[in-house]
């Protein structure tokens, strides 16, 4: 008499399309910028080494976006030495004085825009009598919607499936919240005497705007929450609220 049996097998499969571009200006006249684009897709059949499956005996029933797909994704850096200063296109006569406040500062800034990663809807019950929670049966397309951290998918495209059979949903059907990121700086050279000896103030504000950036809902159909974001940031650290910094660096 066996609780339960575990079958291990290294039969998984993927595949990968992508287009990408980029357009990149090398420094001149004080400016240099990069910009990068990404549309993708990527199927799967496990995305991880340990992922488990609905039905050990066919794989198929797991085929699916992969776990990491990213649908787009936009890459943007910048950096601007302000035209005004000693050694700048305005300002190059300017007393002392006015140069030490108005003079050698430059931005500098990076954007980071992305889709969300699919999310494997589940029963949270075992009702296929595998050890694995069951999918749900699906009624329609829950990402047609209007996404609200109340309600981020339909969740009327769900049901419960019978006891003993798999449910209809199909694997990673959910897509998850994007990400929206803008991160600035604004730093000031001070000299101290020589060229190589000068102090630098630096002003930092990651995701300046403060757009909020939320962590996945919760896919399972059992829970009272089912649906709901109940959380921000934490799908992706470097996206949480936003953060300011000022730091001075000497160097000699």
């Amino acid at each position: 008499m066996y609780a339960g049996i575990n079958v291990r097998s290294s039969g998984a499969s993927s595949i990968y399309h992508a287009f990408q571009t980029s357009l990149e200006k090398r420094f001149s006249y004080g400016l240099s910028f990069l910009a990068s684009y990404t549309y993708s897709k990527s199927i799967d059949n496990a995305s991880l080494w340990n992922n488990t499956t609905v039905a050990v005996t066919d794989f198929r029933l797991e085929r699916g976006l992969s776990t990491f797909d990213t649908r787009n994704r936009f890459v943007g850096s910048y950096t601007y030495d302000l035209p005004y200063g000693h050694d700048r296109k305005f300002g190059s006569s300017s007393p002392g004085w006015v140069n030490a406040i108005l003079g050698e500062w430059q931005t500098n800034g990076i954007v980071t825009i992305q889709s969300g990663n699919p999310l494997d809807p589940t029963t949270g019950l075992q009702l296929s009598g595998t050890q694995t929670g069951t999918r749900p049966d699906a009624i329609c397309n829950p990402n047609n919607f209007n996404h609200d951290p109340s309600e981020w998918f339909n969740t009327a495209c769900f049901a419960d499936n019978f006891i003993g059979r798999y449910g209809t949903s199909g694997r990673n059907i959910i897509i998850g919240p994007p990400t929206h990121d803008f991160d600035f700086a604004l730093l000031k050279k001070i000299p101290l005497g020589t060229e190589q000896r000068y102090l630098q103030f630096r002003s930092e504000f990651f995701n300046i705007f403060n757009h909020p950036n939320f962590d996945n809902p919760n896919v399972t159909l059992s829970s009272p929450s089912f649906g709901k974001i109940t959380s921000a940031g934490v799908q992706d650290p470097r996206a949480s609220s936003r953060q300011i910094q000022f730091a001075l660096r000497l160097a000699f």
